[in-house]
C-alpha cells in the first residue's frame, strides 16, 4: 500500500503538467446538465491514468520478482543446508565405521600380543636348554683325530680309544675323546696285541646304543640278567677282548653288561 500511495503522489504532478501543456480547444456543448469539457484536461488525466497503471504493473511485477527471488534464495539455502547436513551425516557415519575398524584391529593386535607372549613363555625354557646343550657340546671336541695305533704301539703308553658301534666284528675309526652321539665303546690300548674293551658308562652312549639294540649292543655285548624295559644305565660286568689288526680292532670276546 505504501508503494501504491507513493506512485499516486509521483504521478499527480505529471497529470497537472499534462493538463497545463495540452492544447485547449472548445468542443460543442454535449448537455446543458453536464457543463462543458475541453479535450486538454481529458488527455492529461488519461495519460496520468495510463502512467499510473503502468507504474503499478511494474511495481507489482517487481514485488513478485522480489518474492520469487527470495523464495529461490531461501530454497537454495535450505537445499544447501540439507546437502551439508547429509554430507556431514555421511562423514560422521564413515568416521564411526572407521573408528569401529580401528577398535577391531586394536583388539586383534592385543590378542596377538597375548598369544605371542604366551608362546614366548613356553619356548623360553626350550631355548635356554638348547643353548645350554650347545654350550656344553662346544666345550667338548666335536671331532678328534683318529688314533694312530702304530705310534702308540711304539710308545707303549696306555690310552683310551672311543668307538661307535662295530662294523661286523670289528671297530674302526677310533677317536681319542668321547664324542656325544657317536661314541659307545672304549678300548684301553696298552700297546699290546689283545686288549680289553668295555661299554662306556656315559649316559649319552646308552642313548645312542638303544637306537638299535641288535646292531649297537648285541653285536659287541652279552646282556647278563634280565634287562630293564627302559634302561637308564649300562654296567660292564666283564670287559671284552679285541685284537688290533692295523688300524682295526677285531672282537674276540664280547663284553658282558647289565642294563638297569
Amino acid at each position: 500500500m505504501k508503494t501504491i500511495s507513493s506512485i499516486f503522489f509521483l504521478l499527480f504532478p505529471i497529470a497537472i503538467i499534462a493538463q497545463e501543456t495540452a492544447p485547449i480547444k472548445e468542443v460543442e456543448q454535449v448537455s446543458s446538465d453536464n457543463g462543458f469539457w475541453t479535450a486538454g484536461p481529458i488527455i492529461g488525466i488519461a495519460l496520468a491514468a495510463v502512467a499510473c497503471i503502468v507504474a503499478v504493473f511494474v511495481i507489482i511485477k517487481t514485488e513478485n520478482l522480489k518474492k520469487e527471488l527470495s523464495v529461490l534464495k531461501n530454497s537454495f539455502k535450505n537445499d544447501l543446508k540439507k546437502s551439508n547436513e547429509a554430507t556431514l551425516n555421511k562423514n560422521n557415519s564413515e568416521f564411526k565405521k572407521l573408528e569401529l575398524k580401528i577398535s577391531e584391529l586394536q583388539t586383534t593386535i592385543d590378542e596377538l600380543k597375548t598369544k605371542l607372549s604366551s608362546n614366548i613363555n613356553k619356548i623360553s625354557p626350550i631355548i635356554e636348554n638348547t643353548y645350554s646343550s650347545i654350550s656344553e657340546n662346544k666345550k667338548q671336541p666335536v671331532e678328534s683325530k683318529e688314533v694312530d695305533t702304530e705310534t702308540k704301539k711304539e710308545s707303549g703308553i696306555n690310552r683310551v680309544i672311543y668307538f661307535g658301534p662295530p662294523r661286523g666284528n670289528k671297530f674302526s675309526g677310533g677317536r681319542s675323546s668321547f664324542t656325544p652321539g657317536q661314541s659307545i665303546y672304549s678300548i684301553n690300548d696298552n700297546g699290546k696285541g689283545a686288549v680289553e674293551f668295555s661299554f662306556s658308562d656315559r649316559k649319552e652312549a646308552l642313548s645312542v646304543a638303544l637306537r638299535s639294540v641288535t646292531d649297537y649292543i648285541e653285536s659287541a655285548c652279552i646282556i647278563v640278567g634280565n634287562p630293564s624295559s627302559s634302561p637308564t644305565k649300562a654296567v660292564t660286568i666283564k670287559p671284552g677282548i679285541v685284537k688290533r689288526e692295523g688300524n682295526d680292532w677285531i672282537i674276540e670276546n664280547k663284553v658282558q653288561i647289565n642294563l638297569i
